[in-house]
């Protein structure tokens, strides 16, 4: 039950380990030094992490209705709910593996999600902004009514669909490649009737290459030659090659088949939060030239923007507005959708009369078979987080933030209503494993469920007071075995006793330290100060 405490403590210790080694300090009492400033606490001058983030992740708020309700609700097709709930699936490789994107028809999914394919297989034209955060299924809110509304015409036309209908853009390769698993499970069951292609500078040109391999995947394009001759339907790729695909003359069968049948109706923006500033500018001219070079209009297009960023009430307007003048369309015509965290309610009975000690050596639930054994089961610990005050307190610090919470904010805010206990980041990580590690039986969340966001800071270099007399060098180890004053890791024009700092430099060949300095008045030199075994004062 040490999760979070361990991490700070294996990344303080292997951060400042790893770059002592890598600077080939000799000096055993300037190597002790740097590893009390590197191993401080999270926040503090010269530390290698920056105070933590902590935010909770209870689950998502989930719709009443169940997934193979809305086939009944002529909501979501047979055929497409089939498609989401296979628990098999062939990958390129021809094998049968798990299909680790299956949507069961017993699932409810949640309200977001919902909310967002009711809009947008409306029979109104609207477009959506999704808000919600990391890992509350997004990419379902817009890939199960893209797959929905394609199938629709493939049955009205009963004939395989060629041409693009809707452009996935997302803003790094890394993000496009990571939604093939995803688009191979959801599209197997159509064959080559619904396909999709990852369009971006890894996709190989000549159809010959990869002729064996596309013959198992008849729902994937992976040649720009055939994409030429047969679009596909679904596009995801980058502004920079859909760009290249606007302008080059190689790639217009692509826009000209399209362009034939006015199929364009979809636009995913996949990561809006990325775009800002000149960014959000040269999109909005591109979707431009996009609903141009496709022959369509923006009224005619659902539009979807999904991000991150948790929307309150009073960013509603600019997200609408924001998704409105970035396609094109009157912000009327524009959805804001949020998801909401499901946060368990519990009940307390404050009594507090057991210590943080006294919580932790309460044992877990023992089960009937060893193998069933969960260290975090323990209904009489999680008994006891209810009775105690400061559990209470991290746990509604946490569910009424809608921001993440610094761990030295959070400390500081613990000091303020105990200020009888001697709350510091130890001791605050520790109560934060004891409640995020505890659950009441095996089919409950924990007592609090967060996660953490750690950030590490870089040593660009070391910098040392130029006075060999340094006052503030007394107090350390440095006193009576280095050459300078105190050495610091992070830069400054000045040291604690105002003498000047400057950076601390090493011989290449016999390791010894100088420091480095350049002369501003007169002509510009380097100056140099070199230690020799007397440890002289440094000269100007």
């Amino acid at each position: 039950m040490n999760y979070f405490s361990a991490l700070v403590e294996q990344s303080l210790s292997r951060a400042k380990e790893s770059t002592l080694s890598v600077l080939g300090i000799t000096n055993p009492k300037l190597r002790e030094h740097l590893q009390v400033q590197m191993q401080g606490k999270c926040g503090d001058e010269g530390s290698f992490l920056a105070s933590p983030l902590f935010e909770h992740t209870f689950g998502w708020t989930q719709a009443e209705p169940e997934m193979k309700d809305l086939v009944d609700d002529k909501l979501l097709s047979s055929k497409v709910m089939s498609s989401l709930d296979k628990a098999k699936v062939t990958n390129n490789k021809g094998k049968v593996v798990e299909n680790k994107y299956q949507f069961k028809s017993e699932y409810h999914p949640y309200t977001h999600q919902l909310a967002s394919w009711e809009t947008l297989l409306g029979e109104d034209v609207k477009s959506v902004v999704v808000t919600s955060g990391t890992g509350s299924g997004k990419t379902e809110c817009f890939m199960v009514p893209v797959l929905e509304d394609l199938y629709r015409e493939q049955q009205r036309k009963q004939e395989k669909l060629s041409g693009i209908r809707a452009i996935f853009l997302y803003p790094l390769n890394a993000l496009i490649n990571s939604q093939r698993e995803r688009l191979h499970a959801w599209t197997e069951d159509f064959g080559g009737d619904i396909r999709f292609c990852l369009y971006n500078g890894n996709t190989e040109n000549s159809e010959i290459k990869v002729r064996a391999k596309q013959s198992q995947v008849p729902n994937e394009i992976l040649s720009r030659e055939l994409m030429r001759r047969e679009p596909a339907p679904i596009l995801v790729t980058n502004g920079t090659m859909l760009e290249y695909m606007l302008v080059r003359n190689v790639d217009a069968p692509i826009i000209n088949k399209s362009k034939a049948e006015q199929s364009l109706r979809w636009i995913i923006l996949d990561e809006a939060h990325t775009y800002v500033g000149s960014q959000a500018a040269e999109l909005s001219m591109q979707l431009r030239r996009v609903l141009q070079a496709f022959g369509v209009e923006a009224k005619n297009v659902r539009f979807v923007a999904t991000s991150a960023t948790i929307a309150d009430e009073d960013a509603e307007a600019q997200l609408q507005n924001f998704l409105a003048e970035l396609a094109g369309v009157s912000p009327n015509q524009v959805v804001v959708i949020g998801g909401k965290r499901a946060i368990p309610q519990l009940s307390f009975n404050i009594k507090n009369t057991l210590s943080l000690a006294q919580i932790l050596a309460i044992e877990a639930n023992k089960p009937d078979k060893a193998k069933d054994f969960d260290p975090d089961v323990s209904t009489k610990r999680f008994e006891a987080l209810c009775q105690s005050e400061v559990a209470k307190t991290i746990r509604n610090k946490f569910v009424q933030s809608d921001k993440p919470i610094k761990l030295t904010d959070l400390v500081e805010y613990l000091q303020g209503r105990f200020p009888h206990d001697d709350f510091d980041q130890a001791l605050v990580l520790k109560w934060v494993d004891l409640l995020t590690g505890t659950k009441s039986d095996n089919s409950s969340q924990a007592f609090l469920k967060v996660r953490a966001h750690f950030f590490q800071r870089m040593l660009n270099g070391l910098w040392s007071c130029i006075d060999p007399n340094c006052p503030t060098k007394d107090s350390t180890v440095l006193k009576d075995h280095w050459p300078f004053g105190n050495v610091y890791v992070a830069q400054r024009s000045r040291c604690d006793c105002t003498a000047l700092v400057c950076e601390v430099g090493f011989c290449n060949d016999c390791n010894e330290p100088h420091l480095l300095a350049v002369e501003k008045n007169h002509a510009i030199a380097q100056r140099e100060t070199n230690v020799s075994d007397e440890f002289p004062p440094v000269s100007g």
